[in-house]
């Protein structure tokens, strides 16, 4: 007959089946073996889920796929508030051409003249013929003296109404007005008199040719024609005082729908086509008169860009 196990013994009774098999404890079972500590999150880190809560440390890694990262876009510009302008390719009351360069001092570009055109297509004449004056011995003083008695005496023509004669001659005057500078240029010299000498002689010159206008429009009795002459030259010497005026203040200006060059040009035309000097005088007047506003525009843009 079997023993029952003695319920007052201090080992716990072990839990036996129907069949006298002994059975494992329970979990519950109270053992006196040492229960080791579960593992810690330190002891394996790398097994550690990571929180979702816990934002990352560091930057984000970027795959390698064997090409180098591409660069940032680059921003596009921002158009301009009322969309592109289109601009005049020549504004008549100063402002140069965009494609024009500025000019060394910062001002505003200015286009080419007339008058340097003419300058740089007759410059393989006015070259060999200055350094062939300066071997003679002849001054540039004497060159630009010599041109202005030729054109006192076509204006003198031109008063008696010998107006295709005084065309003529003032044609032939007209070299001397850039042979002065070329022998200058040939000499290596800078003379501020003969600058000087050459600007008065031009003024002088201008006065002459409108003055022998203006007498054979009085003998004709054309009071009109007179009127024009003169406000002809009024702007013709309103545009040579403004430039000489900027330059002493600093502001070199060339400008201009009427220069001297296209200013001698419709001349030359009215005097050898007599019928067109009513229109040719009306032609003048405004021209020369505008060309003096024009300038004084740019003058005054000059000054105020500086001025900041």
């Amino acid at each position: 007959m079997a023993e029952n196990a003695n319920p007052t013994s201090d080992s716990p009774a072990t839990p036996v089946d129907a069949g006298g098999i002994e059975l494992p404890a329970s979990a519950d079972a109270h053992t006196d073996a040492p229960v080791p500590p579960a593992p810690s999150a330190a002891d394996h880190p790398e097994s550690t889920p990571p929180s979702e809560s816990s934002p990352p440390t560091g930057p984000a890694p970027i795959p390698h796929h064997g090409l180098e990262p591409a660069p940032p876009p680059t921003p596009l510009a921002e158009p301009e508030p009322d969309g592109p302008r289109r601009r005049f390719p020549f504004n008549l009351l100063g402002r140069a051409r965009r494609e024009t360069t500025a000019a060394p001092n910062g001002d505003q570009p200015q286009p080419p003249t007339v008058t340097d055109r003419a300058r740089k297509l007759t410059h393989v004449v006015l070259h060999p013929a200055g350094a062939l004056l300066v071997r003679i011995g002849v001054h540039p003083d004497q060159i630009t003296i010599a041109g202005t008695v030729l054109v006192f005496v076509a204006a003198a023509l031109i008063g008696l109404a010998h107006l295709q004669l005084g065309a003529l001659l003032l044609l032939f005057a007209l070299p001397f007005d850039a042979l002065d500078g070329a022998v200058a240029r040939a000499m290596g010299r800078t003379d501020k008199f003969g600058a000087l000498l050459d600007s008065a002689s031009d003024r002088y010159a201008d006065a002459a040719i409108f003055a022998g206008l203006g007498y054979h429009f009085a003998v004709l009795n054309r009071l009109e024609l007179l009127l024009l002459a003169f406000a002809a030259l009024m702007g013709t010497h309103a545009v040579s005082y403004v430039r000489a005026r900027a330059e002493g203040l600093g502001v070199n200006v060339k400008i201009g729908l009427f220069t001297r060059l296209e200013r001698l040009a419709m001349i030359l035309i009215m005097l050898f086509v007599p019928d067109l000097l009513p229109i040719g005088l009306v032609i003048l007047a405004i021209g020369t008169n505008f060309t003096s506003v024009q300038r004084l525009v740019y003058v005054y843009r000059v000054l105020k860009q500086r001025e900041g």
